[in-house]
């Protein structure tokens, strides 16, 4: 799963940024497209095509060459769709770069769709406690909170501190910025005790870390 360039862990909230073009009006052409490929066009329909498709995509994505890649993106999903399933975890990391790659042009509509696709894909298929899903977690509400959601953020930040105490312990040091993140969150929606107890926790943490 591609692990782009978002909100840090380490960051404050984010604020908005320039809002996308409204997503299904770019986007569901471009799929139609790559799906009359695959259908079409048989030497399209294997796996290992998929593949070298996914590894040029990711070359143009490092590259800031967000406009190739997109078209190559959406041919990893159709190919993936229409040889696994619609429901196929593999389905659900490809619909994950394509959010990413969204994100990355602060497209951010267009990336919501997609993690919100992927994250349901990947619970089903592995498990709420999977580190993938931990991950998409971690994106969909960066991109929330890039568009100042910070409704629809919160519970995703609680699930994801959730994930790290169980994984690390309650009081281990990286867990002091999920705590912060979620301290100022919950300070944007007014629920300041909530926060207070969060900053406390950090702060009793932050004493313990070794000078």
């Amino acid at each position: 799963m591609r692990r782009h360039q978002q909100t840090s862990s380490h960051s404050t909230v984010a604020t908005s940024q320039r809002p996308g073009p409204f997503c299904d009006f770019w986007s569901e052409p471009l799929y139609q497209k790559a799906l009359a490929v695959v259908e079409n066009m048989v030497e399209f329909q294997r796996l290992d095509v998929a593949h070298e498709f996914n590894q040029l995509a990711e070359s143009y994505y490092r590259r800031g060459r967000f406009q190739e890649a997109e078209p190559l993106d959406w041919l990893v999903v159709a190919i993936k769709k229409q040889l696994l399933g619609a429901e196929h975890k593999d389905v659900a990391v490809s619909l994950f770069n394509l959010a990413a790659l969204y994100e990355s042009q602060g497209r951010y509509s267009c990336a919501e769709r997609f993690y919100k696709q992927a994250l349901a894909i990947l619970e089903a298929a592995l498990g709420p406690e999977h580190p993938d899903v931990a991950l998409s977690l971690h994106n969909l509400a960066a991109t929330y909170l890039a568009q100042n959601k910070y409704m629809e953020a919160e519970p995703l930040c609680r699930r994801l501190l959730e994930f790290w105490e169980q994984l690390l312990g309650a009081e281990h040091p990286y867990l002091i910025s999920h705590l912060e993140r979620n301290a100022e969150l919950l300070h944007k929606l007014h629920r300041q005790e909530e926060a207070l107890t969060l900053e406390s926790r950090s702060q009793r943490i932050r004493t313990r870390e070794p000078a």
